[in-house]
């Protein structure tokens, strides 16, 4: 299950986009260990064509890695329209 909130122009920037969501699943691969995830991005237009969007993710409980209580990975997505 995800569900997550979107606010356009924050800043008043026109093209930009700010966003957060949250996460939950029971993994097939370890039965028993939820896996929760919050997430956020700001989608930083460059240009009318190009975006940057840089992403962060925390992961709490992974699936894949039992020893861990929470994983944090980061992101950047370039996104370009020609």
């Amino acid at each position: 299950m995800r569900s997550g909130l979107g606010i356009e122009k924050p800043f008043e920037r026109p093209s930009d986009r700010f966003g957060m969501a949250f996460s939950w699943a029971e993994p097939v691969s370890n039965p028993g260990r939820d896996q929760y995830g919050l997430e956020a991005f700001y989608r930083l237009a460059l240009t009318p064509d190009t975006q940057l969007t840089p992403d962060r993710q925390v992961i709490f409980n992974p699936a894949d890695n039992p020893k861990a209580s929470s994983v944090v990975l980061g992101g950047v997505r370039l996104r370009t329209l020609f």
